[in-house]
């Protein structure tokens, strides 16, 4: 009896811990409140810099339902990686879906958001700005897709499942740096079909060759995944691109048979809808497994990431005092104070000179 009430104050205490960790957060961003969930690691402390993950709900979906389908967090405590979860206006990514009609998303500048995010996150806890990744699921994936193009310098590296790439996004791509991408995706997928729609988005096969063109990467080498659960109706095939630009890699896993759906996830969503989940493969684990690989390799004042501190980074510290709007202005906070302004060039001479 007295061993039972223990385990059962013991198994609350340790809930309650877990829980402690989800943290909810939101700021205002062009007018609109944006709110996002936060998972911290057990290990968490504000004297390492933890990488982060951006867990991208899909289509109609929300930060929440993501954060209990995906079930990233158990991964995030193991591994020690900060999971982020955040909203989107009208449950609807941006990312450049809404070329085809049934596919509407609000005009938001979800690119800008995020940017702001990483800022956020960046003044809330101690974060690695070298190691932010995306990850997201459908609509999500679509997004971390978007990311890579247009936050090139910020996203280390992305991982999409059961999303693709929009031909808006592919089309305007502006990539600043190599890009290392993982995509997960189901042949029999009833809602992103994996062959494609005739326009609006490529299908899976295509973004991944798309991306493989674009980083300059090797033929593929291809590996079966053992079939561990011959009862969830699908087996694994995984395409390895190597030697792609800046020593990075393209990952694909093509699941055969598989649907809608996030690879190992512990909730079936109802099969006759969305299709089979794939339980030979882990997504968290694989996604974790991908991106920790990769970093932006950034250094604070390195504003034009030529890899030299020099006048031409003064001269983008002072247009960023001066309003300009660029990217890398919070690589301009060389004393770490949360502002860029004059006392960030006189550090930045001082360094130059190696003082």
């Amino acid at each position: 009896m007295h061993r039972s009430i223990i385990s059962v104050i013991t198994m609350t205490l340790i809930s309650q811990f877990l829980f402690s960790q989800i943290e909810y957060h939101d700021f205002e961003y062009d007018g609109i409140t944006r709110d996002y969930i936060v998972f911290l690691p057990q290990e968490y402390n504000s004297l390492t810099e933890f990488p982060v993950i951006l867990n991208l709900h899909g289509y109609g979906s929300e930060a929440e339902s993501q954060m209990t389908y995906s079930g990233m967090n158990s991964v995030a405590d193991t591994a020690g990686f900060i999971a982020v979860y955040p909203n989107a206006v009208d449950n609807v990514w941006n990312s450049g879906i809404s070329d085809i009609p049934i596919w509407l998303a609000p005009d938001v500048d979800d690119v800008g958001f995020i940017s702001a995010l990483i800022d956020m996150l960046d003044m809330q806890f101690s974060i690695d700005l070298n190691r932010i990744y995306s990850s997201g699921m459908s609509n999500g994936g679509f997004m971390s897709y978007k990311l890579a193009c247009e936050l090139s310098d910020r996203i280390a590296a992305i991982a999409s499942v059961t999303g693709t790439i929009s031909q808006e996004t592919a089309e305007n791509c502006d990539c600043q740096r190599t890009v290392p991408i993982l995509q997960l995706h189901g042949t029999a997928d009833p809602v992103v079909p994996y062959s494609g729609p005739v326009n609006g988005w490529y299908s899976a096969q295509q973004a991944v060759e798309y991306w493989v063109e674009l980083n300059s990467c090797s033929d593929s080498q291809t590996t079966p995944i053992p079939n561990f659960d011959p009862t969830d109706g699908c087996t694994v095939v995984k395409f390895l691109f190597p030697d792609c630009d800046d020593n990075s890699e393209i990952v694909f896993f093509r699941i055969n048979n598989g649907g809608h759906t996030w690879p190992g996830a512990t909730v079936d969503i109802n099969p006759s809808l969305y299709g089979n989940t794939n339980h030979d493969i882990n997504a968290n684990h694989e996604i974790w497994s991908f991106v920790s690989n990769y970093e932006l390799n950034r250094t604070i004042g390195d504003l034009n990431q030529d890899g030299v501190l020099d006048v031409l980074d003064i001269v983008e510290i002072v247009d960023c005092i001066l309003g300009d709007p660029a990217e890398n202005c919070l690589y301009g906070d060389v004393n770490e104070d949360g502002i860029v302004d004059v006392i960030d060039v006189v550090q930045m001479v001082s360094l130059i000179l190696g003082r």
